[in-house]
């Protein structure tokens, strides 16, 4: 979704407090890797697509920065 909304120059939408928030809250201390839902065990498909997430959060502010 996120990369959905970038591609379509609509990233002013994404709430990024919130979708930072969460996606620091899916990530796992002991493991390190990412959950998609609660009491599971980290998940590499979880772990690519959050953390890719990130980088895209990263670009949008940067875009906003300049």
């Amino acid at each position: 979704a996120v990369a959905a909304l970038i591609i379509l120059g609509q990233a002013h939408r994404i709430n990024l407090r919130a979708l930072l928030r969460w996606i620091t809250m899916k990530q796992q201390s002991f493991e390190g890797g990412f959950v998609g839902r609660s009491n599971k065990l980290v998940d590499g498909c979880y772990s690519f697509w959050q953390g890719a997430c990130i980088v895209l959060i990263n670009s949008i502010l940067m875009k906003e920065s300049e």
